[in-house]
């Protein structure tokens, strides 16, 4: 609490007792009148006080009524009026104390945290989400990073006067109740404004946040400041328009879109959630869920619902024009130092609700995404629906349960993204896509705002979860997994934060999300095989239905050891204009291609070539992730394969042009894990001369040896 709350609790509690004892007017007069003085101060921000006030106000009026009516206070002690002003007092404090002002919790890494805000704008792109038509895209950035020495620096308030201002009410604003949040500018972070850097600071792992719908850039505050202290570079993108109003450091604001609160407000009207959405969160059958996802999704493309047409496209390129102007270090003075000491080529994203759906959006395209966070983001963007995530994901739920309650008569409720994040015929078969479940929080209470509601106000619309349990298992699952994926630290990830939490957290099992899928679509069956090489391990998923040619000549070569002692030896990349292809290759013939042996010593192959199966037969386009057979004509392929490492659609059947015959690449599996390891043997160096003109600059200068081939035993 604040001073204010402590006086005017002191003041009410004196009030009631001075009214039970008798004391004279004057006296009960002093204190409502020290109520009300103590409120007026701070109304506008503490509004938790105007109950308080309001009770003052009700026992001066019952004061002046008995002056003016000449009634004389009864003797003995006042059973019936002072239980009447008994309550009236607690109603009128119960608010302080349902809506509290703590500081935030202190971070737990050795280095104290800086904070800083810029600006930034993307000039390509005009008129977007309430701003005018010529107008260019301006959006907040907020950093924390780890700090030197913080002496002289103040901690940063949770919302600056002008936050209060602005942002507090229009957060408020969304839900009808401007006034709601703005008493959040009586907190006080731990990070220190314009703090200089940790000394000697260089290629800091760094992660990129998005917010919730209608949100602020310092929404999980507490989790960006507990990376920070623990070496993390955390940017904070507010998507103007979608947010609550941006206050710059020049002290202007970036309002909402005014049809966004329309918008919003409109959705609150209608009251119970419509038919379709509740069935994707309480359906039993995973059919059901699906179909009713999928008709969420048309009806909002054919109604324009704003959250499904529009946005998705505005925050991801949010968030991408962000990463660029970052990477190539075109920012302002003064957060030059802190953006030239981070790591952008190899990056964690994190996003919490609908900034939790973005990040999925940003890792499938982008593959400077090394790990990715979605704290219970839904499906909005749907571009990771049935796609396998080339790098790590983190999937943190609040309890799926309090969403059915709160939709209807529903006691079970079902995780709503089961369908993201990985094919369904592999789901669950990637330990490093991690879904993790935690009880008794509510979807807002994934964020700061546990920290600042209490009693029966936090457990209806956050949760019972205690808030510091919350606010730890967030930075517990987060910094764990960043830990591991990013920094590379072995941080026990996931088992000891499950240990840790385990009377609130659970993780989930996706097995059930496989097998329902093979029991309607058997032709995605698989059997998996594992690639030991230098470097890690790339398992694979050979699809023999879908290609039976292809895929069984791959396990005859992996059970009879001939890809053993092999390697990688060639890797090509994608233009950005996306004219050329990106490949990792590798085989039995590595050793004779890049000149190690000669021609005439290279053994023939211990397998006859294969017919061709085309991508319009298996259903498996060349995208990234697949593997794929090199050949020479149709019907030549055999012991040599690649992976593609983007989306080479131009090798697919039916893409002709010069270089091609338009028969296109037999693809027959998929990388369920290690796309980690095959991007890091896609970088390294190939500058192997060459007498095949067509191979310069492809020859890895050292080859990546393939230790051991294997098949996956049981499921």
């Amino acid at each position: 609490m604040i001073f204010i709350d402590y006086l005017v609790v002191l003041a009410v509690a004196a009030l009631v007792l001075s009214w039970w004892m008798r004391k004279r007017q004057v006296t009960l007069i002093f204190l409502a009148l020290l109520i009300l003085l103590a409120i007026w101060a701070d109304i506008d921000y503490r509004w938790q006080g105007a109950p308080a006030g309001v009770a003052s106000i009700i026992v001066l009026m019952c004061l002046g009524l008995g002056r003016l009516f000449k009634r004389k206070p009864s003797e003995g002690t006042p059973f019936v009026s002072g239980t009447l002003i008994t309550l009236l007092g607690a109603c009128a404090i119960w608010p302080i104390f349902l809506f509290p002002i703590p500081d935030l919790p202190q971070p737990d890494g050795p280095h104290a945290v800086g904070v800083r805000d810029f600006a930034l704008t993307d000039d390509t792109r005009r008129g977007l989400l309430g701003a005018a038509e010529n107008e260019a895209r301006k959006l907040l950035v907020r950093v924390w990073y780890p700090a030197e020495d913080v002496d002289g620096h103040t901690r940063r308030p949770y919302f600056t006067p002008l936050e209060t201002e602005h942002a507090g009410k229009g957060l408020g604003g969304a839900m009808g109740l401007p006034f709601l949040f703005q008493y959040l500018g009586h907190a006080t972070t731990n990070s220190y404004v314009d703090a200089p850097l940790l000394h000697d600071s260089v290629d800091l792992p760094t992660v990129i946040y998005s917010h919730g719908y209608t949100s602020f850039a310092g929404q999980n505050t507490a989790l960006m400041e507990t990376l920070a202290s623990h070496g993390y570079v955390a940017y904070s993108v507010q998507h103007t328009g979608d947010a609550s109003a941006a206050v710059l450091p020049d002290g202007s604001v970036l309002p909402p879109d005014p049809a966004l609160i329309e918008e919003m407000m409109a959705m609150t009207a209608e009251g119970e959630p419509s038919h379709i959405m509740t069935a994707t969160f309480t359906a039993d059958t995973y059919d059901e869920r699906l179909a009713a996802l999928m008709a969420n999704k048309a009806r909002g493309e054919t109604q324009g619902v704003r959250v499904i047409v529009n946005s998705p496209t505005v925050w991801v390129d949010d968030r991408t024009f962000v990463h660029d102007t970052l990477q190539a270090g075109d920012v302002p003075e003064s957060v030059a130092e802190v953006v030239a000491a981070s790591q952008f080529t190899h990056t964690g994203q994190i996003g919490m609700s609908y900034g939790g759906s973005t990040t999925g959006a940003v890792c499938v395209i982008d593959r400077r995404c090394a790990a990715g966070v979605n704290l219970d983001g839904g499906d909005y963007h749907y571009s990771p629906l049935n796609h396998q995530m080339s790098q790590p994901f983190l999937m943190l739920y609040s309890d799926v349960n309090m969403i059915a309650r709160s939709m209807g008569d529903y006691e079970q409720g079902y995780p709503f993204n089961d369908f993201s994040y990985e094919r369904h015929e592999l789901a669950g078969l990637n330990p490093n896509i991690v879904r993790i479940a935690v009880r008794e929080v509510a979807h807002l209470g994934v964020s700061d705002f546990t920290l600042f509601m209490a009693g029966i106000a936090k457990d209806t619309l956050l949760g019972s979860i205690p808030a510091e349990e919350i606010i730890q298992i967030q930075n517990d699952f987060v910094r764990g997994f960043l830990d591991t994926h990013l920094k590379g630290i072995d941080a026990g990830f996931p088992q000891q934060q499950l240990d840790q939490h385990t009377d609130w957290v659970t993780r989930q099992d996706m097995t059930p999300v496989r097998e329902w899928h093979m029991g309607n679509v058997q032709k995605d069956g698989t059997v998996r095989v594992v690639l030991e090489t230098d470097h890690g391990e790339i398992e694979i998923a050979l699809y023999p239905e879908r290609a039976p040619i292809s895929a069984a000549n791959f396990l005859a070569y992996v059970e009879g050891g001939h890809y053993d002692g092999t390697s990688f030896y060639r890797v090509t990349k994608q233009k950005p204009d996306g004219s050329s292809i990106g490949v990792v290759q590798g085989g039995l013939l590595g050793a004779a291609i890049v000149g190690d042996i000669s021609q005439e010593d290279v053994p023939p192959p211990p397998l006859p070539p294969i017919a061709h199966e085309t991508t319009d037969t298996t259903g498996i386009p060349n995208e990234r992730g697949t593997l794929a057979y090199g050949r020479l004509e149709p019907g030549t392929a055999g012991s040599e394969f690649f992976f593609n490492m983007n989306a080479n659609n131009i090798l697919d059947t039916g893409q002709g042009g010069p270089e091609r015959d338009g028969h296109g690449y037999a693809t027959f599996g998929r990388v369920v894990r290690g796309m980690p390891v095959l991007d890091a043997i896609q970088n390294l160096s190939a500058d192997r001369p060459t007498d095949f003109e067509i191979m310069q600059g492809q020859l890895l200068t050292d080859l990546v040896t393939i230790n051991r081939a294997y098949v996956v035993k049981g499921d």
